[in-house]
């Protein structure tokens, strides 16, 4: 093939995979940072004796992927009911909440506080090697395919980053974990906000990690919405 021209190369060289080896036992994820200046294709050639190196910077399309199989797992069988929720790093799970009849609540309502409350299920009797994620946030989920961090959320992250579970939540605490929904919950009710959420794992893309939790219809722990109000 030709490589006489930038366009022509970059047709005949589309990029690399960087990936672990088939069969690998090697446990854990390897985190690289391809923007860094360090980063690129080292190139060492020689015309005669006099030998050079060149770097071409990485500057192009950068992309994780990554595949879950869930056959004959727990998840797999628990898809069809709420008792169990499930979110999960990288590729993994997330799971969606609606407030079908929030707008019937009153207009006249301030909303003092309003927090989701997951219970982390233990499925493997106290046997399980991994902790639950470190955090998880909430999005709106706009329609099939938009979605956007919740104002809570956000303004917790840029308001007080270092504060951020202190204000938002969303960490496991007393094998619980409590999000602070307040603002979008005083959106739902005067219509200015889905009534759709989408819980995730943050930054999931960097994160292994997952959790189960106790669904609305858990016969132990069932997912709870605890509601402050004041009328007005």
């Amino acid at each position: 093939a030709s490589t006489s021209t930038t366009a022509k190369f970059q047709q005949f060289f589309r990029g690399i995979q960087i990936r672990p080896a088939d069969g690998s036992a090697s446990a854990g994820i390897l985190s690289l940072n391809l923007r860094g200046s360090g980063a690129g294709f080292q190139v060492y050639y020689h015309k005669d004796t006099t030998y050079s190196e060149y770097t071409f910077p990485v500057a192009g399309v950068v992309t994780n992927s990554y595949e879950h199989n869930y056959e004959g797992s727990i998840l797999k069988s628990s898809m069809a009911n709420d008792e169990l929720l499930f979110v999960q790093g990288m590729s993994g799970v997330n799971f969606e909440l609606e407030f079908p009849y929030v707008q019937d609540l009153d207009d006249n309502l301030i909303v003092n506080k309003a927090e989701l409350e997951f219970s982390i299920i233990d499925l493997l009797g106290g046997n399980d090697p991994f902790d639950p994620v470190g955090q998880i946030v909430v999005y709106e989920l706009i329609e099939e395919d938009s979605i956007r961090l919740i104002d809570d959320v956000t303004y917790a992250r840029n308001r007080a980053q270092e504060n951020f579970p202190l204000i938002f939540g969303g960490t496991p605490n007393s094998d619980k974990y409590k999000l602070n929904i307040s603002s979008h919950f005083q959106d739902m009710i005067t219509g200015d906000a889905s009534k759709k959420l989408l819980v995730s794992v943050y930054f999931k893309h960097e994160i292994t990690g997952r959790a189960v939790l106790g669904g609305p219809s858990h016969s132990v722990s069932p997912a709870k919405l605890n509601l402050s109000l004041t009328r007005f």
